[in-house]
């Protein structure tokens, strides 16, 4: 599909997205739960155990202790969540996403792997004047010490627009969901 590591947000599989899924190379599933008061268990680890059958790394979010609890790889932690993270598992990676600059020194006290910036592209969740653009991203990630990864907007359409930004790294949602 792509050359890119591809981080997919899930938060439900069916047969449709299983096969999508394993037509991509380098990939990364983050589990996520759009209702952030209950945690769908059953769905969880219905998706844990796609990605153990299928050799690709899990994580779960904005969580350490449910990410060691179901055996995840990681957690990926939210823009808006600026808690102290301590990390007391070395094996755990931990991903970041920010917004600005601010978000990102949030996330280097977090102690972050990777950071992704979002939004790159238009999506129904932020406004027509958030959104970064390729120029943008790259002015604004050209400093950072971490990997980072785009990340908002992405999908077929827009895809051959990330080689602008010299990212190694994409993350999306709405190009898997039907």
């Amino acid at each position: 599909m792509n050359p890119y590591h591809n981080y997919i947000f899930l938060n439900e599989i069916n047969n449709e997205i299983k096969l999508k899924i394993k037509k991509i190379k380098k990939l990364s599933v983050i589990y996520f739960d759009e209702n952030s008061t209950i945690f769908n268990e059953i769905n969880c680890k219905i998706i844990r155990n796609f990605c153990k059958n299928i050799k690709v790394p899990f994580y779960i979010m904005n969580s350490i202790k449910k990410a060691v609890k179901y055996k995840a790889n990681g957690t990926y932690i939210e823009a808006n969540n600026r808690r102290v993270v301590i990390n007391k598992y070395p094996k755990l990676k931990i991903i970041g996403s920010a917004h600005n600059n601010l978000d990102y020194y949030f996330k280097l006290k977090q102690k972050c792997m990777m950071i992704m910036l979002s939004p790159l592209f238009y999506n129904k969740k932020y406004s027509q004047h958030k959104i970064l653009n390729t120029t943008k991203f790259r002015l604004i990630t050209k400093d950072w010490r971490t990997s980072c990864c785009a990340l908002g907007g992405i999908n077929m359409n827009n895809i051959k627009k990330i080689k602008l930004i010299r990212t190694a790294n994409i993350a999306y949602r709405s190009a898997i969901y039907p």
